[in-house]
């Protein structure tokens, strides 16, 4: 009964080990949302934003989030955004997308009023990972389905203000003054080696492995008896 009490908490402690690496998702780029501002753009799939973003290592994107509101107040409860990645030497986004996700995030109020005296809300959309090469420049973009009569998503200002957004009217893309306030999540790529496991995964994968050897060696001294 010991014994298999012992491997019992050997593999609690692989899968708690596995468990950690496994849930090792980060933050990898962030830009804060400024409540002070004044609102954002105004974001809808046939005049787009996009906003840079540059990451130090090879990385896999599987969630973006951001800050939007309605320009006109209602409800976005269930409308769906797309979101894609551009990459281009030039500086602005390329004409086709690196990768492309459509879907219906979840949102959460952030219980703030933005100064078109709307709400403001946290949004979350879980995408199909996409890997992002280091020290590329990409434009991320976050735009709701239909034309700017329909939801009028406004993704909101960052506290940033380094005029690095682009914008695009039709097929032209241009220098805008302002970013935007988002957040892409995933990992680090293994190549630049995986990240650390919680401290607790490390006590539980020492303790099993410790358990599981006390065992062998008490199993063999019985055969020794």
């Amino acid at each position: 009964m010991g014994k298999r009490l012992w491997l019992a908490a050997a593999a609690a402690g692989v899968v708690a080990f596995c468990a950690g690496q496994a849930a090792a998702s980060t933050v990898l780029y962030s830009k804060a949302w400024d409540p002070a501002q004044a609102g954002g753009y105004s974001n809808q799939t046939d005049f787009r934003w996009a906003d840079p973003v540059s990451l130090s290592a090879d990385s896999t994107v599987d969630a973006v989030t951001w800050y939007g509101s309605s320009y006109t107040g209602g409800d976005l409860t269930g409308v769906a955004f797309d979101i894609d990645f551009f990459d281009d030497a030039s500086g602005l986004p390329a004409s086709t997308a690196t990768g492309h996700f459509s879907g219906t995030p979840t949102f959460t109020d952030t219980g703030s009023i933005n100064r078109y005296q709307h709400e403001v809300y946290l949004f979350t959309l879980d995408i199909d990972p996409v890997v992002l090469s280091a020290n590329t420049t990409y434009h991320v973009s976050v735009a709701s389905h239909g034309s700017a009569g329909d939801t009028q998503f406004i993704w909101e200002f960052s506290n940033l203000t380094d005029g690095d957004l682009s914008g695009n009217g039709g097929a032209t893309w241009t220098h805008g003054g302002q970013a935007q306030a988002f957040s892409l999540i995933g990992d680090v790529n293994a190549s630049h080696g995986p990240g650390a496991p919680e401290p607790a995964a490390w006590a539980l994968m020492i303790t099993g492995f410790a358990g599981a050897g006390a065992a062998l060696r008490r199993r063999r001294a019985l055969g020794q008896a």
